[in-house]
């Protein structure tokens, strides 16, 4: 382990399968997880699962789960998403305290891209009521968003709620910002407010200034409905840009584009130490995708139509990317036709 740490891939190699030669009843397991993680990272797929596959078939108690949960995540990455669920059931059905709910928290992932909303649900689930402390409020973001996604904000809201309620260092802040986004889609404000201050006083790195750009808009807002109490109900493009989103279609008709994301969590999988506890500094699991939520150092535009909203800059792992805000104010005089993407 050493060796790979220092870069001296051969070495760590030539050491592991020594070690996996052994036959030692811990660290030939561990070394041969290992070993898995190893190839993996050097892109060799078939060597790391053929390695993953002899932790497994050692029956170790911890490193079998460990190596079954890696086996997902690899199948997974190369889009055999019945591989992968088979072998994130196993580790699920092994119990184990750590990887058995990441595993569900991972098969959660992997139905819902499949659109199976129904088994990500009873996955998601299965990861919350395991308690785990990490894996459990994560698996509460996740189960939120998917709610979000299907339009039931009342099961979204309360997901969120769990989540933020665990106090987790990462997912709290998170479920913050996304429960204030909820709320001020339903209209109560006042509640938003809270959440997003939630999020900012967090201090996360990546949440707090989401929670201070939204929380901005939020008081913003307050400013242009008081300004348009005493006005024609139009707002001036004096004080800001005209930006253009192209034709009105399928893709933008009512309000601006909402952008996706995709986030993925530590992408190496789960290394051991020789006392055979399985170490990671992230959370394992797949990728979420959702809508964004915006407002880092946003500034606020008037579009042609009086409706109001944002551009931002976000940072993002593949780069700095603009992202649109959903239409936050409506003409006073009147809304117009709506869209189903409204």
């Amino acid at each position: 382990m050493l060796l790979a740490e220092q870069g001296d891939t051969e070495g760590a190699r030539a050491a592991y399968q020594q070690a996996i030669d052994s036959g030692h009843p811990e660290h030939a397991p561990w070394a041969a997880n290992n070993l898995g993680v190893l190839l993996a990272e050097q892109g060799d797929a078939v060597g790391a699962r053929a390695a993953y596959q002899r932790a497994i078939d050692s029956g170790h108690a911890d490193q079998a789960p460990t190596a079954a949960d890696n086996v997902g995540l690899l199948l997974a990455e190369q889009g055999d998403v019945a591989g992968a669920r088979a072998a994130f059931q196993r580790a699920i059905d092994s119990g184990h305290i750590d990887h058995a709910p990441w595993a569900a928290n991972n098969v959660g992932l992997l139905l819902a891209e499949q659109g199976d909303v129904a088994g990500a649900r009873v996955a998601y689930q299965r990861a919350i009521d395991s308690g785990h402390a990490d894996a459990a409020p994560r698996a509460a973001v996740s189960l939120g968003m998917l709610f979000e996604r299907q339009g039931d904000h009342a099961a979204a809201q309360a997901a969120y709620q769990r989540a933020l309620d665990s106090g987790h260092a990462d997912h709290a802040p998170e479920a913050a910002a996304r429960l204030g986004v909820v709320l001020e889609r339903q209209g109560n404000y006042a509640a938003a407010r809270e959440a997003f201050q939630r999020a900012l006083d967090s201090g996360h790195a990546e949440h707090a200034p989401v929670g201070a750009g939204r929380l901005g808009l939020q008081l913003e807002r307050q400013e242009d409905l008081a300004a348009r109490a005493s006005s024609t109900g139009a707002l001036s493009l004096s004080r800001a840009e005209w930006i253009r989103d192209g034709p009105r279609g399928a893709s933008g008709c009512c309000s601006p584009s909402r952008a996706t994301r995709r986030v993925r969590g530590q992408r190496s999988s789960w290394r051991s130490t020789p006392g055979g506890d399985a170490t990671s500094t992230s959370h394992r699991t797949l990728h979420d995708s959702w809508p964004a939520y915006t407002g880092v150092a946003g500034r606020a535009y008037s579009s042609a139509d009086s409706s109001s909203f944002v551009v931002a800059e976000l940072p993002s792992p593949v780069g700095s990317l603009r992202w649109r805000a959903d239409v936050l104010l409506k003409r006073s005089s009147g809304n117009g036709p709506r869209c189903d993407a409204c």
